[in-house]
């Protein structure tokens, strides 16, 4: 009788940490820091691609990698850059106005 009754007080006290919001709002915030994680791991994935694309290299050092590029290179990254992030307001962008930063 001993080991049913410390399941049933195992299951309610769970059933009263459910009810807590301050027990659910520290499990949301644990799940969006493993997502901002996982975002955070995604962004620096594409931006190594980004940079290996255009540069030979995804090295955080990129400085030393682009001081031994020809000229027309190194100008031609941020300028196509500009010219992408431009494209996308001007064509993907709902209103045409960007919404922030």
């Amino acid at each position: 009788m001993a080991p049913r009754r410390a399941v049933h007080d195992a299951l309610l006290t769970i059933a009263r940490a459910l009810r807590d919001d301050q027990f659910r709002l520290a499990v949301l915030a644990v799940f969006i820091s493993i997502a901002a994680s996982g975002g955070e791991i995604g962004f620096r994935f594409w931006l190594s691609t980004v940079q290996t694309a255009m540069f030979g290299t995804g090295d955080a050092r990129l400085a030393s990698w682009a001081a031994a590029l020809p000229w027309w290179q190194v100008l031609l990254a941020p300028a196509a850059g500009g010219l992408a992030i431009g494209l996308f307001l001007r064509y993907l962008m709902p209103g045409r106005t960007p919404q922030g930063v």
